[in-house]
This record gives structure tokens, C-alpha cells and sequence, in this order.
């Protein structure tokens, strides 16, 4: 959808599909020294947390294969894991984390596995918070499916409230696909 849709990631305002996480680092930006970044991809995520955090915030990211340019960020911290993985997630680090973020994951993971990806998410207990985006369209690839788990806005509230306090929640509709962001706390 992305490359084939010139108005993807583009909404009123300018914010485009980070919008919500955006408001979220600049309202926290004085309490983030640190965040991970689950499903790190190429950076396009890490190229905001340097645009809206206080320089020197110490950055980890989390993907299956490293793809980060290495000069984006010179404390850039890689960690190569399957977040669906019970083993391979276990050398990742868990406590210390001021936020964790997971923007546009949740929909590439199999629903079997979801509840217990989300579950070991909260378990980080960072913090400060969560920032949490799901996309929730087809996005096709070499005539693959890439969005493995599409489910509707009251799905992923159910699954939201059920492992953190939600403390807001948006739907925006970019190019007619919903994106459902979510901030959250560790639930007390």
C-alpha cells in the first residue's frame, strides 16, 4: 500500500501515520533516556525518536535481520531476535527501558502467536510506557501476504486492554486503510 499509494502516510496536519507516536514523544521527551524499538525495520521509526527526543536518549532496536544504516545513530544498539521466539527473545534486555515501541509488528505476526508476543511485550514493563501501531489493510509482496493478521479496531482494543492501561487511542484512516495507535502503561 505504501509504494503503491502517494497519500499513504499522509494526513491533515502533516503528522502522517507516526502522528499519534510522535505526540507521544514529544509530551514524554523530558522522561525518555531510553527506548527499544521492536520490529526496528529500516529506521524510518528511529529517524523520528532522533528528530522528537533530547540528544544521547540510548536507542535499541529489534528485528529479525539488521537492515539500519549504521551512521544513523552512532549509539544505535542492534539486537537480531524473533520477538515470536520464546528462546530467541531471551537475550534481549528486559528491565531498564524507559519506553517501549512496536509500530506496525503486530499485524505481521500470526494470531496464534499473538497473545503470547504481546504478553512477554508487557512484561518489559518499561518505564514510562508502551506506543503501540497496527495497520489493519492487505499489503502484498512478491505475491505474498506481508499483514498476516488483520483483525477490526475492537479486536486489538480487546487485546490492548487486556495486557496494559491504555491511556490513549486513536484510528486513522490513511489512503482508506485504518491504522489503530495505542499508548499504554504497565498495568498496576
Amino acid at each position: 500500500v505504501f509504494n503503491s499509494n502517494p497519500k499513504y502516510n499522509r494526513q491533515k496536519g502533516g503528522e502522517g501515520q507516526y502522528g499519534h507516536l510522535a505526540k507521544y514523544l514529544a509530551k514524554n521527551k523530558d522522561r525518555i533516556g531510553s527506548i527499544m524499538e521492536l520490529g526496528s525495520g529500516r529506521g524510518a521509526v528511529i529517524r523520528l525518536f532522533l528528530r522528537a527526543l533530547v540528544p544521547g536518549t540510548k536507542i535499541l532496536a529489534v528485528d529479525l535481520e539488521n537492515f539500519i544504516h549504521p551512521a544513523l545513530h552512532p549509539k544505535l544498539e542492534f539486537f537480531r531476535s524473533d520477538i515470536t521466539n520464546p528462546q530467541e527473545r531471551g537475550h534481549l534486555p528486559h528491565d531498564g527501558m524507559d519506553v517501549v515501541v512496536c509500530i506496525g509488528v503486530l499485524e505481521h505476526i500470526m494470531l496464534r502467536d499473538l497473545e503470547d508476543v504481546v504478553s512477554w511485550i508487557g512484561s518489559l514493563r518499561p518505564n514510562v510506557g508502551f506506543a503501540f501501531m497496527v495497520a489493519n489493510h492487505s499489503d502484498i509482496k512478491n505475491g505474498h501476504e506481508l499483514h498476516i493478521t488483520k483483525q477490526d479496531h475492537a479486536f486489538w482494543n480487546a487485546l490492548m486492554d487486556r495486557h496494559f492501561e491504555v491511556v490513549e487511542s486513536s484510528v486513522v484512516t490513511l489512503g482508506g486503510n485504518d491504522v489503530f495507535s495505542y499508548s499504554c502503561r504497565v498495568r498496576s
